[in-house]
């Protein structure tokens, strides 16, 4: 005996089939199978800053729509390049991961929805997300100008950048001699020395900045 239906609603379903007998055998005990009904599923993702700076954060948006037009639930995970990096549960067919640690560079994101009693599994085409490094800027003052030759000078070079704070260090340099380097705190690198000599002037070489 064959029944067809697609009157089933999404979900597991227990299908009992009962035979009741004729004259010549007896009915048997019933048969019952479990059987899901599944939509299918679409997911897309997109990134709310593209491209973005290294240290800054952007937000990674999935969005699964049913087949059937039913609610999804569950979770979606993200991958750069095969490596995970968070995984959010969907509210309302939406999920988002805010990221702030992608090295610069391209990466390669998708979205992985796990499915749920109701819906299909299903992955997004792949967001090709470009993280470049941060500009930086150097603005160098002196604590005396002019100066008297002998005296200490200090110097405070502030580093301002684009993205993420700057660190790293800052050398300074009277011409090409160097006077000395110092490291970047809250913004800021400082110096102080006593060696310049009359009528020379000193410039910050600022390549020794590291972002």
């Amino acid at each position: 005996a064959t029944f067809s239906t697609s009157s089933l609603t999404l979900g597991v379903h227990g299908i009992t089939a009962s035979y009741a007998g004729d004259s010549t055998h007896n009915a048997s005990v019933p048969a019952t199978i479990l059987q899901t009904v599944q939509q299918t599923t679409a997911t897309s993702i997109t990134s709310n800053v593209n491209p973005s700076l290294v240290g800054s954060p952007i937000v990674l948006t999935a969005n699964v729509t049913g087949g059937s037009n039913q609610s999804v639930t569950g979770n979606v995970s993200f991958y750069d390049a095969g490596a995970l990096l968070g995984t959010a549960t969907l509210n309302s067919g939406t999920a988002s991961l805010s990221v702030s640690t992608l090295a610069a560079g391209s990466h390669l994101i998708v979205a992985k929805y796990s499915g749920d009693q109701g819906s299909q599994p299903s992955q997004s085409a792949t967001l090709t997300q470009v993280v470049n490094t941060a500009g930086t800027t150097v603005t160098l003052v002196t604590s005396a100008n002019p100066a008297v030759a002998g005296n200490s000078i200090a110097f405070s070079a502030s580093v301002a950048s684009t993205g993420e704070a700057a660190n790293g260090t800052v050398t300074f340099l009277d011409g090409s001699t160097i006077l000395g380097t110092a490291s970047v705190s809250n913004g800021t690198a400082s110096l102080s020395v006593s060696t310049l000599t009359d009528r020379k002037s000193t410039r910050l070489n600022s390549s020794h900045i590291t972002i």
